[in-house]
């Protein structure tokens, strides 16, 4: 369906985004999981799109990376 395409595609913005973002920081998986305070098996799923980030985390991504969430979900950074 076209929600499920759209919504399919934001998340990979997203996947691709924190994986842009956080090799421009020049910090590991590990690094940015702890910044996160998750750990970084979980965090690593978030950029191989294994499994999708909560609100809560995805705000704390944002705040992180000084990016809208907007930005984050939506554009190619």
């Amino acid at each position: 369906s076209k929600t499920s395409k759209r919504g399919k595609r934001m998340t990979n913005k997203l996947q691709s985004n924190i994986r842009k973002l956080r090799n421009r920081l020049g910090i590991s998986q590990y690094e940015m999981a702890e910044k996160l305070g998750i750990n970084r098996p979980r965090y690593s799923a978030y950029e191989e799109y294994r499994c999708e980030p909560n609100i809560s985390l995805i705000i704390k991504l944002s705040e992180v990376f000084e990016v809208s969430i907007d930005d984050l979900i939506k554009k190619d950074l």
